[in-house]
């Protein structure tokens, strides 16, 4: 093969599963260049192909699985790929990102993205090998789990070495956020990736290619890598996220006050610095009672995933992977639930059946919130008991929404819909921005959340956007915050420039692909130009990377604009405020000139539009429409 370009295997596979027509087109230097990898080209292929007209479930909208120039290198942390569409939950932006093996299988089929478009007649899967490419038939496959597709499909290949990404019973049955499922137990989980793979009738993507990826310097590379993995490996934070996973946050973020309990009407604030019930479901415990061994993504040298085995009680007994921070808080404090078995029952029913934690456990903890408040009775959620700390209830209802049983298909729709359907203004109550449910991070604690959960591209994200980890005493700070607007607990002041570096900066981290965690401490902009540059021989600096970055977040803002955000959409709800010191409430006059601060900062109209002068200085007026 002849090397034009290093880092990349220089091809896109389209598939139009509607007449089975599989094609290959060049991705070219300059679109690798401008857009790296990642979500970066997914944007640029979704902008000019997913027109206002497009439903997200329907067989024209468009759905990509990317990986970057990191994936298949060695690279420590980028064992990951993301998939990216038009969510089904939101209407705009969707992207989603997994670890495990299937990223860097996905560089060695030899392509760097696959393009679904299309809807099969009956439900198929997608196996690539270096002999060639197949839809297969998934009839047999339809009904099962994800981890029952998962093994069935190994089985029926008689291959071991499969990687495998798939939809479980969420996906099938379009549940507005189900994820994607690879490696038994990891997750693509926000925005409803795995819904538009079920509308496409699409239940898996099979790989098994051999093929290498060619690196411009493989030496310099190679000093690169080992010198990360030593940063890594001596890093203060790395044998704490070894030994007790990101579930170690239920512990110690308690006392900040950004654990949310009660669906966001209590913290640890208003408890009196009570941190047990986090702590009954966090990474302490879960290390001494139910942790088997740590499970490592390809190249990572930390291992911060939890694979973990429960005998008893029977009702909970479970074996494989263990929660994150996100899921224990989602289906734990904020549902009032604070048992280390139920939680890790219904992280393992959350994984079989393709749903996203987050969005699944903000249903059921707003829908208990309605049933305290008689909005709902038994009448109304099929006999289910939705009182508080109910763990029984909450397993059952993870069933009926992912299979759009009963009350579970109201939910399965997702926080707005349902709170239009309960009625009695509970839509006042539902904590969103676009739409898709806050992460569990508390923005009456960090502040800039407030910015960034309203201006996140795919609705609230606590990873695009990322002053909470300075605070949180990561020592993650971006490197060119100007010095008179540092950050302040309990202050929006610098909050907007945060705000706007980090955004680029996840998108850049989105693109390349790397794991979020990294960012804690591991690896900057700086090492992350380096990086590229000995991968594909160009001299990239860390500035070239963070206008890239901005480049990809504003594309994406552009694509969301085309279908009507603006102002209204990028300031959050109301929150009741929690106490006197911590009583933020985002709303009024503070926040309204931190939006327009980062509008202003950003090249944005006050209405929330990137202007033409932004788009000229960023290079994407080659866009097909410049403007929505």
């Amino acid at each position: 093969m002849v090397i034009e370009m290093y880092g990349y295997m220089e091809k896109i596979l389209r598939v139009n599963l509607s007449d089975e027509k599989i094609e290959e087109e060049v991705l070219f230097p300059e679109l690798a260049r401008k857009y790296i990898g990642g979500s970066g080209l997914a944007a640029r292929i979704i902008y000019n192909e997913v027109t206002l007209g497009v439903d997200p479930l329907s067989p024209d909208n468009v759905l990509v699985f990317a990986i970057g120039p990191f994936q298949g290198t060695g690279i420590p942390f980028s064992g990951r790929y993301e998939v990216c569409t038009r969510s089904p939950l939101t209407g705009i932006w969707a992207e989603a990102s997994s670890g495990g093996h299937f990223g860097p299988a996905l560089k060695r089929t030899g392509y760097d993205a696959i393009v679904f478009t299309g809807r099969a007649k009956k439900p198929v899967y997608l196996y690539i090998t270096d002999y060639g490419i197949e839809i297969k038939d998934a009839s047999h496959l339809w009904g099962k789990d994800s981890y029952e597709t998962e093994m069935t499909i190994r089985k029926n290949l008689d291959d071991l070495d499969v990687a495998i990404a798939c939809i479980g019973t969420g996906g099938e049955n379009m549940v507005r956020f189900a994820g994607i499922m690879n490696d038994l137990g990891r997750t693509a989980g926000r925005s409803g990736n795995g819904a538009v793979m079920g509308s496409k009738n699409l239940k898996a993507i099979a790989l098994n290619g051999k093929k290498n990826v060619e690196v411009a310097e493989p030496e310099r590379l190679l000093r690169l890598i080992k010198g990360l993995a030593i940063l890594a490996k001596d890093s203060p934070i790395s044998p704490i996220f070894a030994k007790f996973g990101t579930a170690m946050f239920l512990d110690t973020f308690g006392p900040l006050g950004d654990v949310p309990y009660k669906y966001w009407t209590e913290s640890d604030a208003t408890r009196g610095e009570n941190t047990e019930m986090a702590k009954a479901i966090g990474g302490g415990k879960m290390y001494k009672e139910i942790l088997t061994k740590n499970y490592h993504c390809a190249t990572c040298p930390i291992g911060c995933g939890r694979l973990v085995k429960l005998e008893s009680p029977k009702e909970y007994a479970v074996e494989g992977h263990g929660h994150e921070y996100e899921t224990g808080a989602a289906i734990g404090t904020l549902c009032m639930i604070g048992d280390m078995g139920a939680v890790a029952k219904g992280n393992d029913l959350l994984n079989r059946y393709g749903m996203d934690s987050i969005e699944a456990g903000s249903l059921i903890a707003f829908s208990m919130a309605c049933y305290e408040k008689g909005w709902i009775t038994k009448e109304d959620t099929d006999g289910v008991d939705l009182t508080w700390g109910n763990a029984k209830s909450m397993l059952k209802m993870i069933e009926k929404i992912a299979k759009r049983d009963g009350f579970g298909d109201t939910l399965a729709d997702g926080l707005i819909p349902t709170a239009e359907k309960i009625g009695h203004n509970s839509i006042k109550i539902v904590m969103h921005s676009k739409g898709q449910a806050f992460p569990m991070h508390d923005p009456r604690t960090f502040h800039g959340l407030a910015i960034s959960y309203g201006t996140s591209e795919r609705g609230a994200c606590h990873l695009h956007g990322m002053g909470w980890l300075e605070i949180a005493g990561f020592g993650f700070s971006p490197y060119h915050l100007a010095k008179d607007k540092m950050l302040k607990k309990y202050s929006l002041s610098g909050q907007a420039l945060n705000t706007i570096v980090t955004q680029a900066f996840a998108d850049i981290n989105d693109a390349l692909i790397q794991c979020s965690f990294s960012l804690t401490g591991f690896v900057t902009p700086k090492i992350q130009a380096a990086l590229l540059s000995a991968v594909t021989g160009w001299d990239v600096t860390e500035q070239e990377l963070l206008k890239t970055g901005e480049r990809i977040f504003n594309l994406k803002r552009l694509f969301n604009c085309r279908f009507g955000v603006g102002r209204n959409d990028d300031i959050i709800p109301e929150m009741i405020p929690l106490t006197a010191s911590r009583g933020y409430v985002p709303k009024g006059k503070p926040l309204k000139e931190a939006i327009d601060e980062y509008y202003d900062l950003n090249g944005w109209t006050r209405d929330g539009i990137p202007m033409a002068a932004r788009i000229r200085e960023l290079e994407i007026e080659d866009i097909k429409e410049n403007l929505p």
